[in-house]
Order: structure tokens, then sequence, then C-alpha cells
């Protein structure tokens, strides 16, 4: 599935923050590649508690933006410029028991585009536990 470019262009701002995390820290990262709001002022950046060296961003777009594609391929993206890790442990967080079924329904699904995005880079060394 090709993304857009919008989608495009926020795993490359996600990419920017995880290496700039990597030599300044998260919070100086933050400042240096947040978007401006709408009144020209970078948001606040909130740290973790007791957790300050861990990068903490959120990625908003709208409904119907492509959410879950974009987690599929930070997958990628974190592993590769934050966690330099091969195979990194991802731990998919959702909001719904409805959502949790639709996403791992897609997930387990080896034709569908979210699997395909994971499969391209990692193949047959996926594991999808569920945990309720």
């Amino acid at each position: 599935m090709q993304l857009k470019d919008y989608q495009e262009k926020t795993l490359n701002k996600l990419t920017e923050f995880l290496k700039q995390a990597e030599s300044i820290g998260a919070k100086k990262a933050f400042a240096e590649t947040a978007l401006l709001a709408d009144n020209g002022i970078v948001p606040p950046y909130h740290e973790l508690p007791e957790m300050e060296d861990v990068p903490y961003v959120c990625l908003r777009l709208p409904t119907g933006g492509g959410k879950t594609i974009l987690a599929t391929h930070s997958i990628e993206v974190a592993a590769n410029t934050y966690l330099e890790e091969e195979f990194p442990f991802v731990l998919w967080l959702v909001p719904t028991t409805t959502i949790a079924e639709q996403t791992l329904n897609c997930l387990l699904n080896p034709d569908h585009p979210y699997r395909e995005a994971i499969n391209q880079k990692y193949g047959i060394n996926v594991k999808i536990l569920i945990f309720k």
C-alpha cells in the first residue's frame, strides 16, 4: 500500500524527532522538530514521569487519516532510528475492545496492508500475542 504524501511527511517528522532525541534528548528534540500550533507556538513537551529519557510523542492525524497504517510503518522507524534493534518488541495499545478486535483481525491477516507493512521489514519474524 502506497502511503499518502502527508503520511510520508509524518513518518519523516517522526524519524527526525527520534534521531534528535537520541543525540540531544527527547525534550529538546521535540522543541526542534514539533510543528507550530495554529497560534505559532510549539506545544509543550510532556515527559513521562520517571522516564524522562524515553521519547514520548503523539502523531496527530484526522479521522480516517491512516493512523493504524502509520503505526505499522512507525515500528521500523523507531527500530532503526532510536532503538537500533533488528527485531523490536511492540506493545500495541488501543482505546476500545472494538478497535482491538478490528486491529487484531487486520494484523493476523497476511494479506491486509497493515500486516504487509510489517512483513516487508520483518517477514516471518513476527509474533502476535493477545492479552485480555
